[in-house]
């Protein structure tokens, strides 16, 4: 009878194994169902500010955490060893959630961290309610909603705001303002998330997090572009904006892309806007004309934007899925290996010098010119009271600098003629070269038509405290990039456009003051062909004084040495 008994004791809890270790196994095959379908991709509906939420997304990242891993974050913290501890070390500064957060205080957080699954349409956090916990976004999206009351209907309705991705922080905001919730949150996807309660947050991240805050809090209000918002606006605009500081010769804005981009609200130092004239020159019959490149898309880029994106806006408001749009063919350039590199930028140019003793023979050689066209639109530091005032105020000067490098061969000389167009147009202008030659046989290939192209860039102006940039103006082979150690303060623009943070379209009105005061692509072409011109009358002038064989009988000689100005080659 015993031996019945423990032969059914023996079944049993064969049975009860078999049936928790099937347990288990559906279990994990519901934590990790995302990897095995994919839902829909939703379309555009009649919400507009779902559809802006819904393309700037940051798209969900499947697989970021395998089973064991996720295994090991659920084993309670006195129970793992010191190599699991080690691992877990590594998992957690993998994951962008963390990426913002200095290694000690990561290290601190992983005893405390608890991970959870989140199944979709659950409300995940309820507008009103009091915060209790912070949660890291692992995998998955998170709808975040806001209920606004219709003026015509008289009713609450949710409105969608933005779509929490992989990376993004949800609940620090009210623990930081020490207020309820400001924000619905309903998963519209399986969601895997690391928590944290209110007490470890105001323990290890709070004195963190308060710094940051504060430093936002004061950059917003120490521009007077944002005296207008409201306490809760400057709270929302907190947690969108982003500090971001670029390294000299960094390009900070290159590639406008609507409203996803960022508006560029510059904190301290100063940045240049650099302006791109890719031209033609046809060489015929020894006369040069430039003519300058037309951009058939005024979004296509040119240059390659070597600043680092931002992983989290707060909210995803940048989607890293998104594709960039085509470059222009073999446009492309580095400008911090073009800019910082020592040689010149080289472009033909003449230099006649004739020889004494009327020696009227002349052979040629090619010297190449660097062409700078600075717009200083340096602008003052505003004050609070001046909040209409713009930041780039007038141009203060225009210089234009010519710097040569002379060819290791034989000294030649050429004689540059530059005829005027009777047309004022400037972009007719052309340059003529007219050289002579003893060897027939180089006047035959001036004859030949020759078709390159040629590229210089030109300093339009300068951007300093107080400056914007990113509202939408034209940016057609144009960047703007840093000349000194820069900090930014990184605001969407789809929030900054909306009707509650743009009253009376004030950054509609800035942007066209922008496109006003900064000079077009045309307009530097035409001061491109202005510069080239006075170049040519300034050496005529000169060589016509030096030649011996004018009118003029004086020598060099004849002027006494304390009168003299001595001049170089590279200053004629």
């Amino acid at each position: 009878m015993a031996k019945r008994l423990r032969e059914t004791d023996a079944k049993s809890i064969r049975k009860r194994s078999c049936r928790l270790r099937f347990k288990r196994l559906v279990r994990a095959v519901m934590l990790n169902q995302q990897w095995l379908d994919e839902p829909e991709e939703q379309g555009i509906v009649m919400n507009a500010k779902k559809n802006v939420a819904f393309l700037i997304r940051q798209k969900r990242k499947i697989g970021l955490l395998t089973v064991a891993e996720k295994a090991l974050l659920r084993t309670p913290q006195e129970n793992r060893t010191i190599d699991e501890r080690k691992k877990l070390c590594m998992i957690i500064s993998g994951l962008p959630c963390f990426s913002n957060i200095p290694p000690k205080l990561r290290a601190r957080l992983i005893p405390v961290l608890r991970f959870s699954t989140i199944g979709g349409e659950r409300v995940l956090i309820k507008e009103g309610d009091i915060p209790f916990f912070i949660y890291f976004m692992v995998s998955g999206e998170i709808e975040m909603k806001k209920s606004v009351h219709d003026k015509n209907t008289r009713k609450v309705s949710m409105v969608s705001e933005a779509i929490i991705g992989s990376g993004d922080w949800i609940g620090e905001v009210e623990l930081l303002e020490n207020c309820t919730r400001l924000n619905t949150l309903v998963a519209l996807t399986p969601c895997e998330v690391l928590s944290i309660n209110e007490d470890d947050f105001k323990r290890i991240l709070q004195p963190f997090m308060k710094k940051q805050w504060h430093e936002k809090k004061l950059a917003l209000k120490s521009s007077s572009y944002f005296d207008f918002l409201t306490d809760k606006q400057i709270v929302r605009a907190c947690s969108y904006c982003v500090l971001t500081q670029y390294d000299p010769l960094q390009s900070i804005y290159a590639e406008d892309r609507g409203a996803v981009s960022c508006v560029h609200f510059i904190l301290s130092g100063e940045c240049v806007i650099l302006q791109c004239l890719k031209m033609t020159v046809t060489k015929k019959d020894g006369k040069s004309t430039f003519e300058l490149v037309k951009v058939e898309n005024a979004n296509q880029a040119l240059f390659e934007n070597t600043s680092k994106s931002i992983k989290s806006m707060g909210s995803s408001f940048i989607d890293h899925g998104l594709q960039k749009e085509k470059m222009l063919s073999d446009s492309v350039f580095n400008l911090n290996e073009l800019l910082a590199s020592s040689s010149d930028v080289e472009d033909e140019e003449a230099l006649q010098m004739k020889k004494a003793l009327g020696d009227d023979k002349s052979t040629e050689d090619d010297y190449f010119e660097l062409l700078e066209e600075d717009y200083a639109l340096d602008e003052d530091p505003m004050s609070k009271s001046s909040s209409a005032r713009s930041s780039l105020t007038s141009v203060e000067a225009f210089s234009v600098s010519l710097e040569r490098s002379s060819s290791k061969s034989a000294k030649q000389s050429v004689r540059i003629e530059i005829d005027d167009v009777q047309n004022d147009d400037v972009e007719s202008d052309s340059v003529k070269i007219k050289s002579t030659d003893s060897s027939e046989s180089h006047k035959a290939e001036l004859n030949d038509s020759i078709s390159f192209t040629e590229t210089h860039f030109i300093d339009v102006g300068s951007l300093t405290y107080g400056g914007i940039f990113g509202l939408g103006e034209k940016m057609a082979h144009r960047v703007i990039m840093a000349r000194t150690v820069v900090q930014c303060l990184l605001l969407p623009r789809y929030w900054l456009f909306e009707e509650e943070q743009n009253p009376g379209h004030v950054w509609q009105r800035r942007r066209f003051y922008l496109e006003g005061s900064i000079p077009s692509r045309e307009e530097l072409f035409g001061d491109f062909l202005k510069t080239r011109r006075w170049e040519k009358f300034k050496k005529d002038y000169v060589q016509s004084t030096l030649n011996p064989n004018s009118a003029n009988s004086t020598q060099p000689e004849d002027i006494p040495i304390i009168c003299r100005i001595v001049e170089t080659r590279q200053d004629i």
